[in-house]
């Protein structure tokens, strides 16, 4: 077996929509914490491999082999204009090995020369399938929420060309054949109700997102994950509203939580009343600053929740 093909990092354009890694979408807070760590102490270990792997040649600062490849590809045909326009020098985009990619970035930057392996794929989809693929290799797991994620959005994307037994078979170790069976459902309603056929993915999130807005507003937001796709509770709302054409259930769920909502900003606001009291205004500021920033973040880890 030959030596891998090398190419400068700054010719690969990282797109974050082909990967499925998503550190906003863990699921707990406790798995979401053990998995950033882990996450972190493999950066740095990959960090420190790259420096040691580093040599000066003929044709500039090169890593060694000894280093997995990156996967990369063409850009496809279907590449959200945002990064098209961000081409410019670059001829490929990444498709697995971000987390090596940014080592490399972090501790040489982007002139040398990397070892990658080249796929030929024409759409954002097929990258999204091989990128899914090749992260369930990898010695740091995608989180089971990433791997429904990514295959909910190749549903949207009408990827996939086998029936249920198949598709259930590929990935029986992420969901049940019930919940499969509902994501397909709520796919091909979605597919046909905002008619994306062969729309590419910037596209498709766009009309979706708006076909979806039409029929739940003001009622509900729209509900997406963090690639812009909506999320399949959301989908589920609206395909009820459609074929029932009864929004009674949505309207009394939005009244239930308004009400909700207001009960506990009447208490909050009571409390916090009380534990100020011979507060000096510039220790609340300190405070209450740093409580809002574990508040956001707790927000986005909550994403996974809301998923299904």
């Amino acid at each position: 077996m030959g030596r891998p093909k090398k190419v400068t990092l700054k010719s690969i354009l990282p797109v974050p929509e082909i990967n499925p890694r998503d550190p906003e979408a863990r699921g707990s807070k406790a798995r979401s914490l053990g998995i950033d760590a882990l996450g972190e102490d493999n950066l740095k270990a990959m960090t420190s491999g790259v420096k040691a792997n580093l040599k000066d040649t003929a044709q500039g600062p090169s890593i060694d082999g000894a280093i997995e490849p990156l996967l990369i590809a063409p850009p496809p045909l279907d590449l959200p204009k945002k990064y098209r326009d961000r081409l410019k020098d670059a001829a490929y985009v990444l498709v697995d090995g971000y987390q090596r990619y940014e080592a490399i970035e972090r501790s040489v930057g982007p002139e040398v020369r990397v070892p990658v392996k080249e796929i030929d794929a024409g759409t954002m989809a097929e990258l999204m399938s091989a990128a899914l693929e090749s992260n369930s290799r990898h010695p740091l797991p995608l989180a089971e929420s990433e791997k429904r994620a990514q295959v909910f959005r190749l549903l949207l994307l009408d990827f996939y060309d086998e029936g249920i037994d198949k598709l259930h078979q590929r990935y029986e170790g992420i969901f049940s054949r019930t919940t499969l069976a509902k994501y397909m459902r709520l796919a091909k309603f979605a597919r046909e109700e905002a008619k994306l056929k062969d729309l590419p993915p910037g596209q498709l999130k766009t009309r979706l997102t708006d076909a979806i807005r039409e029929a739940l507003h003001p009622f509900y937001d729209v509900l997406t994950d963090s690639k812009g796709y909506p999320v399949p509770k959301c989908i589920a709302w609206w395909k009820d509203a459609v074929e029932t054409g009864d929004i009674s259930a949505l309207v009394e769920r939005k009244e239930a939580e308004e009400l909700k909502r207001q009960q506990e900003r009447d208490s909050y606001r009571q409390k916090l009343a009380e534990t100020q009291q011979g507060i000096s205004l510039e220790v609340q500021q300190i405070e209450l600053k740093r409580a809002l920033s574990i508040v956001d973040k707790e927000l986005k880890e909550r994403l996974d929740e809301n998923f299904d």
